[in-house]
């Protein structure tokens, strides 16, 4: 059930919203940007920098679920994502003093802890603000701020700052906002009380009953599937940039932020587009969107300036993230398992399309070359598409349509 809301409340939780998860998904994500330049200093290959990631997204996965599953049973949200948001900001910021692997990899499993329940506890407490037929709208924009700061602005930000100072100095500086945005969730958001606390302790039944709708289990193997492309590219293709198409760091940053760019563009539309076309359609078709960028990454290796404007173009599968995280699911399950339902496609889809696979194209790649990730990024989505034809549809407003006049709109049944 829909909070009591008012529409100015609603459109600045959708800001916060926004700005949280891109910052916390740039605090993730800098690592990524700054390899290149660390890790000749710290001595990492291909396969180390696939490990650090695993361990990293494993962390964060296993966070989600704990804590998701936490934030249902006691009945609020705020107090439980600002701790996780200062965590975020302050574990990467540590980045900077890392001198080793192993330092790297402890600092940053730390991260990956902090991060992960920031993603469902965000979304859930805006959807606990947002009116019903704004849902894909609120949710799509404020999952878009992903693209725009963490996406586009990011690689900007992290390279030049990287370039000006030092990678450590990037890592320190990027932290900042995300810091900032914690004592701003703490002052103007309240909390949202959505049921009577029924207990502070873990229980594994929340999963089961989550998994007894058919709709959970699509979005988790969509989530596996669209993980892999979204993750081996933004691992990876910094590194593919610079090594195979021999682009300079500065270059790099632009097209990865031309890039990011369009997953800010289709981050907000395509989800504004499953208000009206449908969740199923919408998400069929962009998943075989998302197979083109890494295989024109491949294969075209021609002015790089085409390259960024073709990624901004077909950069699409960032806008089914809230689709299968947040608003497919929580328009399935009660409000009391939202943030059970959103963690676990998040967190499954990231142990295996964001942990193992990077690690597994790592290890790929220092034996036969970086083009094979792009070949593994392409796989995922396809897939997705595929498994997409499997799921009822969601959205309230295409299912009343199709009921005859004067018909009561059906709960989306579990099995």
């Amino acid at each position: 059930m829909v909070r009591a809301h008012t529409r100015h409340y609603e459109l600045r939780l959708t800001w916060f919203v926004f700005l949280v998860l891109g910052f916390v998904f740039l605090d993730r994500i800098a690592i990524t940007f700054l390899l290149p330049i660390a890790a000749p200093e710290l001595h990492l290959n291909n396969a180390a920098i696939g490990q650090i990631m695993m361990w990293m997204t494993l962390a964060f996965d296993a966070s989600a679920l704990c804590f998701g599953a936490l934030s249902d049973r006691s009945g609020r949200r705020k107090a439980w994502l600002v701790p996780f948001v200062l965590a975020t900001s302050v574990f990467s910021g540590l980045s900077a003093v890392a001198a080793s692997f192993t330092s790297l990899l402890l600092i940053r499993l730390l991260n990956g802890a902090g991060e992960g329940p920031t993603y469902p506890l965000g979304a859930a407490m805006l959807m606990a603000e947002s009116a019903p037929e704004r849902v894909g709208r609120n949710l799509g924009f404020a999952q878009s701020g992903v693209g725009l700061i963490g996406l586009a602005l990011g690689p900007l930000l992290v390279t030049q700052l990287a370039v000006h100072t030092n990678w450590r100095w990037a890592f320190l500086l990027a932290s900042v906002p995300s810091f900032v945005l914690a004592f701003v969730l703490m002052r103007w958001t309240r909390e949202v009380r959505f049921a009577k606390a029924s207990s502070t302790t873990w229980d594994w039944r929340a999963y089961q009953e989550a998994l007894s709708y058919r709709n959970v289990w699509v979005c988790v193997f969509m989530s596996v599937c669209l993980m892999v492309a979204l993750w081996v590219m933004n691992i990876f293709a910094p590194l593919f940039l610079t090594q195979v198409d021999h682009l300079s760091e500065a270059q790099m940053g632009y097209v990865m932020s031309i890039m990011g760019l369009g997953a800010f563009f289709w981050g907000f539309l395509v989800p504004l587009i499953s208000d009206y076309w449908g969740r199923k359609p919408t998400m069929i078709l962009f998943s075989f969107v998302a197979v083109l960028p890494p295989l024109v990454m491949h294969s075209f290796h021609g002015d790089w300036v085409m390259l960024a404007v073709l990624g901004f173009f077909l950069n699409v599968v960032q806008g089914l993230f809230p689709l299968f995280m947040n608003i497919v699911l929580m328009e399935t399950v009660p409000e009391r398992l939202a943030a059970t339902a959103s963690a676990l496609s998040m967190s499954v889809g990231e142990m295996i399309g964001a942990a193992a696979t990077p690690a597994v194209a790592g290890a790929l790649a220092d034996v036969y070359g970086l083009p094979i990730v792009m070949w593994i990024a392409a796989a995922g989505p396809f897939l997705a598409a595929l498994v997409g034809f499997a799921m009822r549809e969601s959205n309230l407003r295409k299912v009343k349509s199709r009921l005859p006049n004067g018909a009561n709109v059906p709960a989306v049944e579990s099995e």
